[in-house]
């Protein structure tokens, strides 16, 4: 009872208190193994004594929002991503380093006209400008508003388009005078 009070001293609606209250008697009418158990709309642990298990209390308000926090988490796109087996702390870290390396590729490629810059020019902007629209599209175009095939036509979409734009730069390179010198024609003009 003492979490029915703290929620309700926490400003959640009437509606959401007796979902959680019927949820949370649920919870203690249910068996099941001694960890601790998320099921579809209880969230508890056991409580034991000498190793024996003896009963089931719900957890205390702070665990309790940390484990919901937690389901939130990981029905969001981003929080399913994150929790599966690829690691996002690293593709965040290789974003942030072309980032940077785009403020010296830039000036380097338009001061030094070379084949080799201009390659690098077109692939780092491409990838950059790709992973910017990606995080647009993915974080715009959920798949709970518009279906998961509209969502996934529209990542197709931004991987065809990035493809496209770096095939572009790169045959431009190749068959004329580069990027770099492109660039700066341009700003002659």
């Amino acid at each position: 009872m003492s979490f029915l009070r703290f929620v309700a001293k926490s400003g959640c609606s009437p509606l959401i208190t007796r979902q959680l209250s019927l949820q949370s008697m649920a919870c203690l009418t249910r068996s099941s193994s001694p960890k601790l158990l998320a099921t579809n709309a209880c969230i508890h642990t056991t409580n034991t004594n000498n190793g024996s298990l003896d009963g089931r209390q719900p957890l205390l308000p702070r665990q309790l929002l940390q484990q919901l926090s937690t389901r939130l988490l990981s029905s969001s796109a981003s929080g399913a991503a994150a929790q599966g087996s690829h690691n996002h702390s690293k593709l965040w870290s290789l974003e942030r380093y072309v980032s940077l390396g785009l403020l010296g590729v830039i000036p380097a490629a338009l001061a030094v006209p070379n084949p080799a810059l201009d390659y690098l020019l077109a692939l780092s902007l491409v990838i950059h400008v790709h992973w910017g629209l990606e995080a647009i599209v993915v974080d715009y175009i959920r798949p709970s508003i518009f279906g998961s095939v509209v969502a996934k036509l529209m990542v197709a979409y931004v991987y065809m388009l990035s493809i496209a734009a770096l095939a572009g730069l790169f045959y431009f390179n190749y068959t004329d005078v580069g990027l770099g010198v492109a660039i700066r024609m341009a700003a002659k003009i």
